[in-house]
């Protein structure tokens, strides 16, 4: 009962003081709100299990090439087949590789993703069907496969969530599928992209060819209480054995890669120091409103000497004011849960699409239990200090007429400056933190992709069926009649097709080089992966790539044997370094099979495919018509040059397509300039973020500094009324309270400076282009926030110097 009569005495008290009280709350609010966002992503991305069994036990295996520095290459089919055999540590080992799908079922084609799995994949990862059933063993044999399994999405919008679709027929890749299962909404896998799933058949491959032909990802089971090191060791020694055994596997290694790891990326980096920003600001906002505290207890100081003298304990004082703390972090708490329903839904409608698992975010338990104890925290860190050295007052002093000590301006002085040097020092490492990532992303955003005016490039994706196009003339006469039809159009300067396009998706192939006169001591160490394109003879014209020596490709060249090539730049300068190599001739493929020799006709500009901030790797191009290796690839990407907005012209490029076959679909429509600014997405979003955090940190200190200066004036006014009867000009009293308040932004600055320097560290890896510990950038922050500073201290400085001495000392 005791603590209820605490309670209500402590909300008539905030009911007095209604806006010490909303200044208060608003400032938790906004703080525990934010962190309340930040945390929410967090558990969705990194916390909260993936959907699948016993997510922990899933693990992704790789092969690596130490020596070209490639830690994830794909599986060979008889290599899968060797670490199913010779793995102990596992449950089992699934593959799957993925593709487009043009599905004709009730309605127009469409391009759908999904990927090809061995039969054991889906139940190797516990999914169920919602309706139907899983993959059977003998799906998995050539002849047998022709079934699916359709996304819960995909079936709910192409078959209206029909539960009868089980068992009937569906047109895939002009071949005849039977639906065998529907998936639940919450399943999805390797993304929520993928709407369908197809038996891989596997058949007895076994040749040398077979094993270099490694296309396919793996997925293992661990076995109960196998930990993913005891994994990594045992893979790696079944990779060394293979290695011994196969001249095809020498100098190729191993790695386990958890699920976490492979789905989330590098994401974990950003929303962990995410959450450091906003603890920080959390922090700053706490030193305000214990600042207030503070304030608010040195007037009550009276008030508190009455109830000590009449028989509070201290226990009972700080208890009470703990009560008053408690009550504004709970209010603070609820409502920043407010704030932070809305801040989600925002976060998830302004994310980017690439960011893995960001659809989640939700308020779940976890995520208001995480609320609750931030509320409880800080109401222990607002109110402590102040409860504290409230409830020991000086008795004589304060009951007492006349002056006091709590108004002499030293009551709480050295905590007050603590308070000051902490949200100053906190909000100069946010500060320079964002200033870091800012600079960052212009460095990123600078970078040359390797081509001109994207804004002027329209893609599309186009994948033609095998029952259709099984024989290479027929795709190669598609593409040819395709681009031929879209160069004709009214605004089109340029027409090409690629397999992969810079900065999109796509099946991408990595190959060894060797050029003629070229020694390399070492070759299979010295030949770092070179990426191989198909293209036709207007591609690099239509993609604005520069050309930099030769020529590009003509149509005369499609007819040569051996074919031509062009060689990017980086290719050039390794196997060319003091030479032209235009007119030497090139192989491709790989040690134990190289192709024939090639000409190099041209040389380009390096395109950047992966990302901007990632060098791209040195590329080859011959023309699509050829199928140098790889053979004539039946999915592509059409790239458009247009006069003007290229989206304008998306309906024509499509009755175009349909004109040459009127049941081909297209597929993932965009511009380069989209392509380039999605691939930025994730940088620009997390520095959003921290510049969004940097400035509130920023506005909270700043408004903190001018409370407590303002506070301090105050409560300074009759020594400076004094300083002034003895003489001291306005100039001498804003020349000092301006000094002393700005030599303890500057102790703040150098403190908050180094503690951005040990923490750009940490972020180290989120930064491109300059160095984490950038002087100018420290330097820039540093200024910033002493001009800042400076400004929120001249007012109540300024107001000081207007003190009426007489009035003061007459009113004391």
């Amino acid at each position: 009962m005791e603590i209820l009569r605490e309670i209500r005495f402590a909300l008539r008290l905030l009911k007095r003081s209604p806006f010490y009280t909303a200044v208060a709350v608003l400032t938790l609010a906004f703080a525990i709100g934010a962190n309340t966002v930040i945390f929410s992503a967090v558990n969705a991305i990194l916390l909260r299990p993936l959907p699948y069994q016993e997510a922990d036990r899933i693990v992704y295996l790789w092969l690596s090439d130490v020596a070209r520095g490639i830690d994830k290459m794909q599986f060979s089919i008889p290599e899968l087949r060797d670490f199913r055999e010779s793995g102990q540590s596992f449950d089992g080992v699934a593959a799957y590789y993925g593709g487009t799908f043009s599905l004709a079922a009730g309605g127009q084609p469409e391009q759908v993703d999904g990927i090809r799995v061995t039969t054991d994949l889906i139940s190797l990862l516990g999914g169920k069907p919602l309706h139907g059933r899983n993959f059977l063993t003998e799906e998995g044999q050539p002849g047998r496969h022709r079934v699916v399994m359709l996304g819960h999405g995909l079936w709910s919008r192409r078959f209206n969530s029909d539960p009868g679709v089980v068992t009937q027929a569906v047109t895939i890749n002009g071949f005849t599928y039977t639906v065998v299962g529907v998936m639940p909404p919450d399943f999805y896998f390797p993304d929520r992209d993928t709407e369908l799933w197809v038996p891989l058949p596997i058949g007895s491959a076994n040749t040398t060819a077979d094993r270099t032909s490694r296309y396919l990802i793996a997925v293992a089971r661990l076995k109960q209480g196998v930990t993913p090191e005891q994994a990594q060791t045992e893979v790696t020694t079944v990779a060394g054995r293979l290695a011994q055994e196969y001249n095809e596997s020498k100098g190729v290694g191993a790695n386990v890669f958890t699920l976490q790891q492979q789905v989330l990326g590098d994401i974990g980096l950003p929303l962990k120091v995410l959450l450091g920003a906003v603890g920080f600001i959390l922090l700053i906002a706490c030193a305000n409103v214990a600042s207030l505290q503070l304030a608010r207890a040195a007037k009550r100081s009276k008030e508190i000497a009455v109830r000590a003298a009449l028989g509070a304990s201290r226990a009972d004082l700080i208890r009470q004011l703990l009560v008053e703390s408690a009550l504004l972090a709970l209010m603070g708490g609820a409502l920043g849960c407010l704030l932070a329903a809305w801040g989600m839904r925002l976060l998830v409608a302004l994310g980017p699409p690439n960011v893995p698992r960001i659809q989640e975010v939700s308020i779940d338990w976890r995520v208001l239990l995480f609320t609750l104890g931030v509320s409880l925290l800080t109401s222990l860190l607002v109110g402590l200090t102040p409860a504290l050295r409230a409830s020991r007052p000086n008795l004589q002093e304060e009951l007492k007429d006349g002056w006091s000590s709590a108004s002499s301006g030293r009551a709480g002085g050295g905590v007050f400056k603590v308070l000051i040097v902490s949200e100053v020092a906190l909000a100069m490492m946010i500060l320079t933190g964002a200033m870091l990532m800012g600079r960052s992303f212009l460095q990123l955003r600078g970078v040359y992709p390797g081509f001109n005016n994207p804004e002027n490039v329209l893609t599309m994706q186009i994948s033609l069926p095998a029952a259709k196009y099984g024989e290479d003339p027929k795709v190669t006469s598609f593409f040819k009649q395709l681009l031929e039809r879209v160069r004709a159009l009214p605004g089109v300067s340029a027409a090409g097709i690629t397999q992969v396009i810079p900065l999109g998706s796509g099946d991408r192939y990595y190959m060894a080089v060797d050029a003629e006169g070229h020694t390399d001591p070492n070759p299979r160490a010295s030949r770092p992966p070179v990426a191989y394109f198909q293209i036709s003879p207007d591609y690099f014209r239509a993609m604005g790539t520069p050309l930099h020596g030769g020529r590009f490709f003509t149509e005369q060249d499609e007819t040569l044997n051996p074919p031509s090539i062009i060689i990017s730049e980086s290719l050039a300068r390794h196997y060319f370094p003091e030479g032209n190599p235009v007119g030497q001739r090139i192989r491709v493929g790989s040690p134990d099979s190289w192709g024939e020799a090639m000409p190099v006709v041209g040389v380009v500009a390096d395109m950047r495919f992966e990302s901007l901030s990632k060098e791209p790797a040195m590329q080859v191009y011959t023309l699509y018509n050829q199928g140098v290796q790889v053979g004539v690839l039946r999915t592509m990407v059409l790239a458009v040059r247009t006069a003007s907005d290229p989206l304008n012209l998306t309906a024509a490029v499509r009755e175009q397509v349909l004109a040459v076959d009127k049941d081909q679909p297209v597929a993932k429509v965009s511009t380069m300039e989209n392509l380039l600014l999605d691939s930025l997405a994730q940088q620009r979003f997390v520095m959003y973020l921290f510049t969004g955090f940097a400035a509130v940190a920023l506005v909270l200190a700043t408004v903190g500094l001018y409370g407590v200066i303002s506070y301090t004036v105050a409560q300074r006014t009759h020594e400076i009324g004094i300083r002034m009867v003895l003489g001291a000009r306005p100039f001498d009293v804003l020349k000092l309270i301006m000094g002393q308040s700005m030599l303890l932004v500057l102790i703040s600055v150098v403190i908050g400076l180094a503690g951005a320097y040990a923490l750009s560290r940490l972020i180290a890896s989120l930064i491109y282009g300059i160095s984490p510990g950038d002087p100018l950038t420290f330097a820039v922050s540093a200024l910033v926030l002493l001009v800042v500073s400076a400004a929120a201290i001249y007012r109540p400085a300024r107001r000081a110097t207007k003190v009426d001495p007489l009035v003061a000392l007459r009113n004391e």
